[in-house]
Parts: structure tokens; C-alpha cells; sequence
């Protein structure tokens, strides 16, 4: 038997059958209803591919056929031609930095996808594991079957896998050639999937299961909830920072300091350095977005955002190499920058803040089988999760979510 940290589940090697579960008595903490761990346990895997707490999930119902690498120089010398993240070859895979690479560049050339790659822009993420586990996802038929009875054929799921125009791409695709699938839209910013579908019906879970199968983790909305807000918070803290201290050291210029002053040559090298930082960190943002956007010949809002920017900048920079010091407001830059983060980051509180409250997606997870004392198993009834209480004891099928703290007997 395996056991991880104090206080967590302890998993054992054979994985086969139900699992019985005794709650712990003492301090056991509700997990959240009907989000699973995004990422798959990684403390240890078992042998024949299981990882701790899943099973093997069957991927495929034929042979995918691995090509070989193309021509096109993604891929040799140590960099993974799939995601092209630099890795040490190894001679079952000396393409590859994973098995689950492997198996989704051999996916994509066996649908005909291969446009992904012409697409896609900078490194990808390494696939791992996750393609091979068993999820549960009756939380997701459940939230269908609620959006039908509303009458509504749509609805907002969060996403995790997405790391460049390709993956929006590829997702889109995917959904639309789907059974009974009406159209996708992916909000790569906000780590959403909205999804609608025709009157005949559509399997949601089983479409989950396909974009596992390439990379990609459906979960409910609420799960991606602070991600992208957390990452942009990181940047507007240092743009901040820096627009603090240019407007710090450009203050003596605004107070009466001239060209031929003994600091001011100083200020106005420590100032240009405080700017060019700001457009990277800041600017950086919104050019690569806009960047990203005419590449699929879309106009964006962070278009003229990174135009004023830039120019601002180049205006400032040339102002201060020409010896015309007066004429660079590196300021500017840095100011212009943290208001444009400080904007968005207020945009995206407002959306989250307002769709968490308007969709409510709590989706709970599958009810659990309650253990009676010597009694056979199918006469066990089901109980939901919100009726667990500490003391009883319970079973999950493989691949279940274990919905509260608990321990193995």
C-alpha cells in the first residue's frame, strides 16, 4: 500500500473493482463539489501505467499511426517535435519527450490535423500522462441535462491545456465535427469553452473525453476561476512598480533639472531602462495578443493598445539618444502600461465575478455507494456526496472523483 502525505488519501496498488472508503473521524475538509484535480497525481506511478488514484483509460478503438518526423525542422537534436520543449532522448521515443506527445502527434496526423502546427506559435506544453487516465464526468451530463430542462442547448465549461491559437483552433474543430454539435468558442484569456448544441442531442461527456484524448481538461467554469486573473495580477504589480520609480526619477526633470545638470544624464538612463522593462513586462501582453490575433486576420482591442505603446516608446527612445531629453516622457510608457494592466484585470474580475454568480456551476459529483455492514454490494444504495457524514463508509468506481477526505480500509 502506498501512502501519500498525512491526512491525504492512501492509495493501493491493485486498482481493480471498487474501492471501499471510511471517512476519517476527525477533521476531514469538503472538497469542492464536482471539480476534479486538474492535474493527475504525480507522487507516484504504479506499474502498467496506472497512476495513483485512476485507471487506464481506452483511448483509442484503432491502431494511431506515429509518422515520422516532418521536414519542416520541428523537431531533432533533443526537442520534442511535437511541443518542442527540449528533453534528453531516450531510445523508445528519441523524437519525443513523452509518451503522451507521442501519442497526440500521432493523433493529429492520423485525423488529418496537421494544421495545428502551422499554427501554432512558440513552445507547447509536454501532454504527460493525462491522456491516458480515466476521468469522471458525470458532473458534465448532469449540467447538460440541467441546461435542457431550462431549455437552453449551451453552456460554459473551463479548459485547461491551452497554450496557443493552434490548440483554439484544433478545440473548435474537434467540437464541430462531433455528433450533434452546433459551434465552440474558446476564450483563451479566460480559460473558457462555451459550447452549444442542436436539438437532437449531443454527448458532452463523450466529447470531453475526445479533447482529453489531445491534451485538453474540461472542467466546470468555476475551476479556472483566478487563474488568468492571478498570472496578469503578477505583471501589474510590477508594472507598478516601475511606473513608481520612473515617475520617481522623472520628477526632477518636471521641478526645473536641464540637459547639462550633473545627475541629469542619470536620470534619464535610469528612466529609459525603467520604460523598456515596463514594455515587456507590460507591453509584452498586449503585442503578443494583438500579434496573435492578425495572425488569424482578426482585429483586436489590444491592437491600438500596443500601437500607442510602441510608438510612445520608440518616440521617447529616439528623443533620448538624439540628445532631446526633453522630448522623452518615458513616463508615459510606464504609466500608460500598469493603467492598460490595471484596466483589463478590472475587466476580468467584473466577468468572472459576474458569471460565477449568474451560471452557479456547482456540479456535484456521482453519487457514492454506501457500504452497509456484511451486505453484498449491489445491495448497497447510492447516497449523494453532500450527505456524507464522518464515520461512514463508502465506495467509488475507478476513475471517481474521492469527493471528501478519507481513508482506505
Amino acid at each position: 500500500m502506498a501512502s501519500a502525505a498525512a491526512g491525504a488519501v492512501r492509495v493501493p496498488l491493485n486498482l481493480s473493482g471498487a474501492t471501499r472508503m471510511r471517512m476519517r473521524h476527525r477533521s476531514f475538509r469538503r472538497e469542492r463539489a464536482g471539480v476534479e484535480r486538474w492535474s493527475p497525481p504525480v507522487d507516484r506511478v504504479l506499474p502498467g501505467g496506472y497512476q495513483s488514484g485512476e485507471r487506464m483509460a481506452a483511448v483509442s478503438e484503432r491502431p494511431v499511426r506515429i509518422p515520422s518526423p516532418p521536414g519542416s525542422g520541428r523537431g531533432g537534436g533533443g526537442v520534442c517535435i511535437h511541443c518542442g520543449t527540449p528533453f534528453e532522448p531516450v531510445p523508445e521515443r528519441p523524437e519525443f519527450c513523452c509518451a503522451g506527445c507521442q501519442y497526440v502527434y500521432g493523433l493529429l496526423h492520423d485525423r488529418g490535423l496537421e494544421r495545428y502546427y502551422d499554427l501554432r506559435s512558440g513552445l507547447g506544453m509536454p501532454v504527460g500522462s493525462q491522456v491516458f487516465h480515466a476521468r469522471d464526468l458525470s458532473w458534465l451530463r448532469k449540467l447538460q441535462e440541467q441546461a435542457e430542462q431550462r431549455g437552453e442547448r449551451r453552456l460554459r465549461l473551463g479548459i485547461q491545456g491551452i497554450s496557443c491559437i493552434g490548440c483554439v483552433w484544433l478545440l473548435e474543430r474537434l467540437f464541430r465535427d462531433w455528433p450533434g454539435a452546433g459551434s465552440a468558442r474558446v476564450n483563451a484569456s479566460a480559460g473558457t469553452l462555451d459550447l452549444e448544441w442542436g436539438p437532437e442531442g449531443c454527448d458532452l461527456p463523450g466529447f470531453a473525453a475526445e479533447a482529453q484524448r489531445f491534451g485538453y481538461l474540461l472542467g466546470p467554469a468555476e475551476a479556472t476561476q483566478g487563474v488568468a486573473i492571478g498570472a496578469l495580477s503578477k505583471r501589474m504589480g510590477v508594472c507598478g512598480a516601475l511606473a513608481m520609480n520612473t515617475m520617481l526619477f522623472t520628477l526632477p526633470r518636471y521641478l526645473g533639472l536641464q540637459t547639462g545638470d550633473q545627475l541629469a544624464a542619470v536620470f534619464d538612463a535610469v528612466c529609459a531602462g525603467l520604460a523598456t522593462l515596463s514594455l515587456v513586462v507590460g507591453g509584452g501582453y498586449f503585442v503578443g495578443r494583438a500579434l496573435r490575433s492578425l495572425r488569424v486576420g482578426v482585429l483586436h482591442i489590444d491592437l491600438p493598445i500596443s500601437i500607442g505603446l510602441l510608438a510612445a516608446y520608440a518616440g521617447s527612445l529616439f528623443a533620448w539618444a538624439t540628445g532631446r531629453a526633453d522630448f522623452a516622457y518615458f513616463d508615459f510608457v510606464s504609466v500608460f502600461a500598469f493603467l492598460m494592466l490595471l484596466g483589463r484585470w478590472l475587466q476580468q474580475r467584473a466577468v468572472e465575478s459576474n458569471r460565477n454568480r449568474l451560471l452557479q456551476l456547482s456540479a456535484e459529483p456521482a453519487p457514492v455507494r454506501l457500504r452497509l455492514p456484511d451486505g453484498a454490494p449491489e445491495a448497497n444504495p447510492e447516497m449523494p456526496v453532500r450527505e456524507i457524514r464522518a464515520g461512514m463508509g463508502y465506495e467509488v468506481a475507478p476513475g471517481q472523483v474521492v469527493p471528501v477526505r478519507s481513508r482506505i480500509l
